[in-house]
């Protein structure tokens, strides 16, 4: 009896183990099902064959220099460089998504590398193991001003003590579209003082007053101001885009900018729209003051 009871508890035990390890067989086949699940949806940053745009690289050089419209301020700045957008591949139909700018120029110029980006048509997709799958992309775009714009603007710019001011009047050039909401940088007829430049000259000319501390310290320097024509011609928003020497400078720039009346505002493809201008204000020291 106590050998038959003895036999019992060894097979009880036999099974419980057995049972057991089964369980465990269970768990890691789950574990394994769901890591192959988390694979599927991984985003790869490194892969067997990149993702590439529809006719490589040359086409797609081709395509970005066709679509950017070189932002006016950089242009005027004299900016150039490198912009580095980051975007996801899908590898179920190559569209890009989650565009990010991972180094940037100037926030113009970064704006323009997303707009971009979001116009580029389909890519292949990223191939790994043999499969496409989504892939993270860092695309740099290149900002170059053209050579033969690379000349002084058109124009004059001259302020001795508050004797005498006159600016810069940035070349028009078209945009394709037409946003009634939108701040346009460059537009077929940008907007100009109702009436015209000289009378602006005179209007800054009486309530220009150079900074007494910049007299004393002999600073001189230009500034460039920036601010929004709105389709009734009033001046909004101004801010220093390029400061000069002195903080007494630029704010009296953007003082008597802003004191000025009300524009006749820019037009594109025939409509009004409200309009970014740059005017550059020199400040020069009379010669007895050097």
């Amino acid at each position: 009896m106590i050998k038959y009871t003895f036999l019992v508890i060894l097979v009880l035990t036999m099974l419980s183990t057995y049972a057991q390890v089964e369980d465990k067989k269970d768990i890691v086949v789950e574990k394994k099902e769901t890591a192959t699940a988390d694979e599927e949806n991984t985003v790869f940053t490194s892969v067997e064959i990149a993702a590439e745009y529809p006719g490589g690289t040359v086409a797609m050089d081709r395509f970005i220099k066709k679509t950017m419209e070189y932002p006016a301020v950089a242009k005027l700045q004299g900016q150039e460089g490198k912009v580095f957008v980051g975007f996801v591949v899908s590898k179920k139909d190559g569209s890009l998504s989650d565009a990010k700018i991972i180094k940037g120029l100037t926030p113009e110029c970064d704006q323009e590398a997303l707009r971009i980006v979001s116009l580029m048509p389909k890519w292949k997709p990223g191939m790994k193991n043999g499969k496409q799958v989504d892939t993270r992309y860092v695309l740099p775009i290149k900002f170059e001003i053209p050579e033969e714009e690379k000349r002084p603007a058109v124009g004059t710019e001259n302020v001795r003590g508050v004797d005498e001011i006159s600016f810069d009047e940035p070349a028009p050039v078209v945009e394709e579209t037409y946003d009634e909401n939108h701040i346009y940088t460059v537009v077929d007829t940008p907007p100009q003082p109702v009436e015209g430049m000289a009378k602006l000259n005179q209007t800054i000319k009486d309530n220009l007053k150079y900074p007494k501390k910049a007299l004393k310290d002999r600073v001189e320097g230009t500034v460039f101001v920036i601010f929004v024509v709105n389709k009734d011609g009033s001046l909004v928003d101004f801010q220093v885009v390029k400061k000069s020497a002195s903080e007494l400078l630029d704010k009296e720039a953007i003082r008597v900018l802003s004191t000025l009346p009300k524009w006749t505002p820019g037009s594109n493809q025939g409509k009004v729209v409200r309009t970014k201008f740059v005017l550059p204000v020199k400040f020069k020291l009379p010669e007895e003051k050097k």
